[in-house]
């Protein structure tokens, strides 16, 4: 927190932002220190008291707040504050869309995260990497859209990271298709990316659940060492 916030009660911050005595940037960092210590009603109300002492809060206090929202799963919250954004004209930014995007996809709101990227595109904010990644993990079993976006970010000239790939197998092992699991796990390697735990389990349960026990037997010998750690049963 910032070291004019620092020791203070949450009641003495509203006190003092209140009397006029505490500014945007220290208020902006104080959602951020309360958001990361899961104070998450805390955070949100001390956004609502920027409005009511009559501080323009900026895409950075919007932003604490959606983030304090994501760490407590909160992602109906989040989505109010993305909308609060757009009807003060304080533009979401990449960070802001992730944060809500990520909070969708990791609370099983997959559709309301979709609905996001389609949103973020129409707002003309340029996705890179990060974004592309929130927006693979919010396909959950959709692995045709997490293919899809996996595509984009190469016709984009941006280059999948491990953690696109893993996310887009993931999908794929939710969706039990094994066949584009075991194409993208090999796609993963073609990229020079040593497939992860998380990579190979989904592969693997993929083709467990497409019952290619074949597959799966062969993946693993292919694998070889790089598979350590990996549970799952046949």
């Amino acid at each position: 927190m910032h070291k004019a916030t620092q020791g203070q009660s949450f009641g003495e911050l509203r006190r003092q932002l209140q009397a006029g005595k505490l500014g945007l940037r220290q208020c902006n960092a104080a959602i951020s220190s309360l958001g990361q210590r899961q104070q998450w009603q805390a955070a949100l109300q001390l956004l609502q008291d920027l409005e009511f002492a009559s501080i323009q809060r900026s895409a950075v206090s919007f932003g604490s707040g959606i983030s304090a929202c994501g760490r407590a799963k909160q992602w109906q919250r989040a989505l109010v504050l993305l909308d609060d954004m757009l009807q003060v004209l304080v533009a979401p930014g990449v960070i802001e869309f992730c944060s809500a995007i990520t909070t969708c996809a990791s609370t099983g709101a997959w559709k309301k995260g979709m609905e996001l990227v389609a949103l973020m595109r129409g707002q003309g904010v340029l996705m890179d990497v990060v974004a592309y990644n929130a927006a693979i993990s919010s396909c959950e079993g959709n692995w045709e859209h997490a293919v899809a976006f996996l595509q984009e970010m190469q016709d984009a000239a941006l280059e999948p990271s491990l953690v696109s790939y893993s996310s887009a197998i993931s999908c794929c092992e939710k969706g039990a298709d094994a066949a584009a699991a075991v194409l993208l796990l090999e796609a993963l390697r073609q990229a020079g990316h040593e497939p992860n735990a998380i990579a190979c389990s989904a592969a693997v349960s993929a083709c467990e659940k497409g019952q290619r026990w074949t597959s799966a037997l062969g993946m693993l010998r292919h694998l070889g060492g790089m598979v350590n750690g990996v549970s799952f049963c046949f």
